[in-house]
C-alpha cells in the first residue's frame, strides 16, 4: 500500500519537475534579474509557464495529426481520434 502511494507521489512530482526544466530552458528564469519592477520577477514566471504550456499543446496537436498511431503509443493518456 505504502509502494503504491510512493509511486503515485514521484509520478507528480516528475511532471512537477519536468515543467519547471522546461520552464528554466527560458534563460530569463534563471539569470539574477536585478531590476526593482514591482512583481516583475511573478510576470516572467506567469510568462515562462505560459510559453511551456503553448509548447507542450502544439506538440500534442502535432503529433495527433502526423500519425495518430504513434500519438497513441507516445501519449496514452490522452484521447486521441483517428
Amino acid at each position: 500500500e505504502q509502494k503504491q502511494e510512493n509511486r503515485e507521489f514521484s509520478s507528480q512530482r516528475v511532471k512537477c519537475e519536468h515543467s519547471h526544466a522546461g520552464m528554466k530552458r527560458y534563460n530569463s528564469v534563471t539569470a539574477v534579474y536585478r531590476n526593482r519592477v514591482t512583481d516583475f520577477d511573478d510576470r516572467l514566471m506567469l510568462n515562462a509557464a505560459s510559453l511551456w504550456n503553448f509548447y507542450l499543446d502544439s506538440a500534442y496537436k502535432w503529433m495527433e495529426t502526423v500519425t495518430p498511431l504513434c500519438a497513441l503509443l507516445l501519449f496514452p493518456n490522452r484521447s486521441i481520434s483517428c
